[in-house]
């Protein structure tokens, strides 16, 4: 249906992976699924698989976006240094220069967001992803079982989380201000986010925010009655309690 997000299979997914191996644009992928583009994007954007970083590449040494056109020298200090400090493999001069701008990746913020079939994938400084079907569908069903329980989150993520918005938390800054810079990490919604701290599954709760402990608490919703049920609400209760008001009277 065009459009709209339908559920993505598991034979769909291998076909996906494939696909992204041959460099198919998202476009292609989704008209051979007969699928909205917008759900091959969130498939693959939702059950990617982060993968750990490169430490040992040159490349690595210097993430700056300049590295390649900088033409610095001397911030080693040594007067006998004529080296590019770009090219040293002695000094990290992204730790010493003023113009240091860290360097990311465009495939992760625009289709295929993974590093599936990228020539510089054994030697990136960036955070990596990779899309497996296997995996993709694992992640899935471990999405969908844990939104049965309630809350669809594991442990794991929790104290991820919790290590990096609690002590922001408490030095008072608004959930908004850490969710919009920390997006990334957080890999959540605002509207989740928010869903989490009132739910106090982390060190700093709902009583550490500044704005929050001004609110008036929310009115209970009162039992809802099932309309089918009858009893006390037909014509007859009617006349009894006019019989009984007269009979007052």
């Amino acid at each position: 249906m065009e459009g709209k997000y339908s559920k993505i299979a598991s034979n769909e997914r291998v076909k996906i992976e494939e696909m992204i191996n041959e460099g198919c644009s998202l476009t292609e992928i989704a008209r051979l699924l007969g699928k909205d583009a917008t759900s091959i994007s969130r498939e693959v954007k939702r059950n990617r698989v982060k993968l750990a970083k490169v430490s040992t590449s040159k490349f690595m040494r210097n993430p700056c976006v300049k590295r390649e056109s900088c033409k610095k020298t001397g911030l080693c200090k040594s007067k006998w240094c004529k080296r590019r400090c770009a090219k040293c493999e002695y000094v990290f001069c992204h730790k010493r220069c003023d113009e240091f701008v860290v360097w990311h990746c465009v495939r992760l913020f625009r289709w295929p967001y993974v590093c599936n079939r990228c020539k510089w994938y054994s030697s990136c400084p960036d955070q990596r992803f990779s899309y497996n079907a296997r995996r993709a569908d694992k992640i899935a069903q471990g999405r969908a079982s844990l939104s049965r329980r309630g809350l669809a989150i594991d442990a794991t993520k929790v104290e991820r989380i919790d290590e990096l918005i609690t002590p922001l938390l408490l030095k008072g800054q608004s959930p908004y201000h850490i969710w919009n810079n920390h997006r990334y990490e957080l890999d959540i919604s605002l509207a989740t986010f928010y869903t989490y701290i009132n739910a106090g599954l982390f060190g700093a709760k709902r009583m550490h925010l500044s704005r929050a402990v001004n609110f008036r608490p929310r009115k209970k919703r009162c039992e809802i009655r099932d309309k089918r049920d009858f009893k006390g609400r037909t014509f007859a209760d009617y006349l009894i309690g006019m019989g009984a008001c007269h009979e007052d009277l």
